[in-house]
């Protein structure tokens, strides 16, 4: 073979090696990002799912508060009920608390 045709065939092949190179590289690196982004969907589905028990835990938690308040006024009504009895069976006069102190002093003067 001819010296030139040589040349021309070794410089052919460095640029076909030099372009897998690069091709390869690049394959590479999207390889690497889409393990990023592979990574990324999987700690989105945990947020995903962590949202979720949290909305449901929420939920939850809002029903039985509601239960434990239904259940404190139904036993503030009854007290209520039971004081209501009480008084009505007596005379009671409430007075503020320092009301017969001012009294005395208006009557001392």
């Amino acid at each position: 073979m001819p010296k030139q045709i040589t040349q021309s065939i070794e410089e052919q092949l460095k640029a076909n090696t030099r372009a897998i190179k690069e091709v390869s590289s690049r394959v590479e690196m999207l390889d690497s990002r889409l393990d990023i982004l592979d990574d990324i969907l999987l700690r989105l589905g945990l947020v995903q799912e962590g949202q979720i028990l949290t909305h449901d835990k929420a939920k939850d938690m809002t029903k039985d508060l509601r239960a434990d308040i239904k259940a404190v006024e139904f036993a503030v009504e009854n007290k209520v009920d039971e004081v209501k009895d009480v008084v009505s069976g007596s005379e009671h006069i409430m007075v503020k608390k320092g009301y017969f102190d001012k009294i005395k002093m208006f009557i001392k003067k």
